[in-house]
């Protein structure tokens, strides 16, 4: 019985996360911007430009 759960779970996280990856690649241009809400002050705690290096690292352009 616990097989087939963790093999349930197995199969629907690898089908999740590999169409995740496939909306990702559908984009060529992306906004990031520069406050995000939860934080007080412009690129608080590096989430843009943190943001940015990794998006930028699979290839996407940004305006």
């Amino acid at each position: 019985m616990i097989k087939n759960i963790t093999l349930t779970f197995f199969l629907l996280t690898s089908i999740t996360l590999f169409s995740q990856a496939e909306k990702l690649n559908n984009y060529k241009y992306v906004i990031v911007p520069a406050k995000f809400d939860f934080v007080k002050i412009t690129d608080g705690y590096s989430t843009s430009s943190l943001t940015k290096f990794l998006l930028e690292k699979k290839d996407l352009q940004f305006f």
